[in-house]
């Protein structure tokens, strides 16, 4: 057992951790990713106009490869404290995915207050990352990209089924706010489905993961044939 020293330097660390997605960005622990279209609202005019230059130039790694205080010159933080809640996509390197310009579009078309914003993490601080994500309180979830899949497993409480060797989907349970992981049908997550149940979601907003869950595990062989 460790003297009263360990156990107040552990305490002391524990302190230091991050505790939140904005603490995540603002240590360097994430970095928001730049080729994803609109994947900007956290970035502010001068970032914006960074992000177009280095997109053509095709030089984004030069954002990414700056110091934490330096990103943060480019980027809009106090604007997290405005939403109800975000849905964050992991990736271990910045590419064009079509993730947040769907969902985005998709909050903006039925009125949620939610983002969709892409961010890039190192295998490496996935165990931080996680357990941020279980305490931040309006993390809602988020897709794994190519490089995190298999990865983020260890750092998980829940895989269902449990067999998974891969996931695509990251979900807070509500009822006892830890992270669970479910492998979503494909990509039938899309535009269509959200517009069809776009009445339940406004009236059940709170339900909203609940039917992701239900449908794209239960019955998404039959949902995709109908989209």
């Amino acid at each position: 057992m460790g003297n009263l020293g360990d156990v107040i330097y552990a305490q002391g660390f524990l302190d230091m951790e991050p505790r939140s997605i904005k603490e995540l960005f603002e240590e360097g622990i994430v970095s928001l990713a730049l080729l994803p279209e609109k994947n900007d609202f956290l970035l502010t005019e001068e970032g914006k106009e960074l992000r177009r230059k280095l997109v053509h130039e095709k030089r984004v790694d030069r954002f990414h490869s700056l110091g934490a205080r330096d990103k943060l010159q480019y980027l809009a933080l106090d604007r997290l404290d405005d939403l109800d809640g975000y849905t964050v996509p992991l990736t271990a390197h910045d590419y064009g995915a079509k993730t947040p310009l769907m969902w985005n579009s998709l909050y903006e078309q039925v009125g949620i207050n939610i983002r969709n914003f892409m961010v890039v993490a190192s295998p490496e601080n996935l165990g931080r990352v996680t357990r941020v994500f279980k305490q931040d309180e309006k993390y809602l979830g988020g897709g794994m990209a190519a490089g995190l899949k298999e990865e983020i497993l260890p750092y998980l409480d829940e895989v269902i089924p449990a067999d998974l060797k891969a996931v695509n989907i990251g979900l807070k349970d509500a009822a006892d706010n830890e992270t669970c992981q479910v492998q979503c049908c494909g990509r039938i997550i899309d535009e269509l489905f959200w517009l069809r149940y776009a009445d339940f979601i406004e009236e059940n907003p709170l339900r909203t993961r609940e039917v992701i869950v239900k449908i794209c595990c239960d019955c998404g062989g039959e949902l995709g044939i109908s989209l």
